[in-house]
């Protein structure tokens, strides 16, 4: 059996105007931040590529794992084999075990678990109601779910489990349909724009490794600033003509 819960929330114009302010400050931060991020991100990308292909250079392959010559010490090495252990591994709990190289405990509970849905529509006005569910049904769970942070907690209580899963290891809206048109096409703009950054910045980071890969990087990155620059034009107003 599944129980609901819906709760309705209203949004006021000014709030949604305040909430919209920020969230362009938010944005603004988050440019130079993710510039910053991918930069550093493309960085260590690149130094493990260099040491991957240093490494290839010089890996000696060994055939038999359980031979090896004193000429490969000190050396980087690639050896494949049966990986065996004499170590024994044990779950006292279910007295379960055995000369294994990993015993897992996986655990589930028969629970409440909490489903949320929410619907949004725009008021005329510019105002904005929120209709959320809750779904509460009982399934098979991994672990316990915390009921106390369920919405509706009453009625729904999980009770503490005994046993948990362990491993064990050898080693802006005003009128709502021009408001529904304006937000997706302010999200499909700042989409291309966070795209043609990231695009720039990654071509930028990897021109000196995969030259190839970074010019089709900016090639696609500069269609992303074509179409920015083809709407900017259209959006700009006419030039007022004056006639004598």
């Amino acid at each position: 059996m599944v129980d609901r819960v819906t709760r309705v929330e209203q949004q006021g114009f000014f709030s949604r105007v305040i909430n919209s302010f920020v969230g362009i400050l938010i944005g603004f931060l988050l440019v130079p931040g993710s510039i910053l991020l991918i930069t550093w991100n493309e960085y260590r990308t690149i130094h493990r590529t260099h040491g991957l292909i240093q490494a290839e250079k010089v890996v000696a392959e060994i055939s038999n794992a359980f031979e090896m010559a004193p000429e490969f010490d000190n050396r980087l090495v690639h050896v494949s084999g049966l990986a065996t252990t004499e170590e024994v591994l044990n779950d006292g709990d279910f007295q379960v075990g055995g000369k294994v190289l990993r015993l897992e405990r996986q655990v589930e509970m028969f629970q409440w678990v909490e489903r949320k849905e929410s619907k949004s529509r725009d008021k005329l006005g510019g105002g904005k109601e929120t209709i959320t569910t809750y779904q509460y049904d009982r399934k098979w769970h991994r672990d316990r779910v915390d009921s106390e942070s369920f919405k509706q907690p009453s009625g729904h209580t999980n009770p503490q489990t005994r046993y948990s899963s362990r491993s064990l290891v050898a080693l802006a809206n005003v009128v709502p349909l021009l408001g529904r048109m304006v937000g997706a096409a302010t999200m499909l703009i700042g989409f291309i724009l966070g795209s043609t950054v990231s695009l720039i910045t990654i071509s930028v980071a990897w021109i000196a490794v995969r030259p190839i890969f970074s010019i089709s990087l900016l090639a696609i990155a500069s269609i992303g600033v074509y179409f920015l620059l083809r709407r900017r034009k259209a959006t700009e107003p006419p030039m007022a003509v004056l006639v004598d």
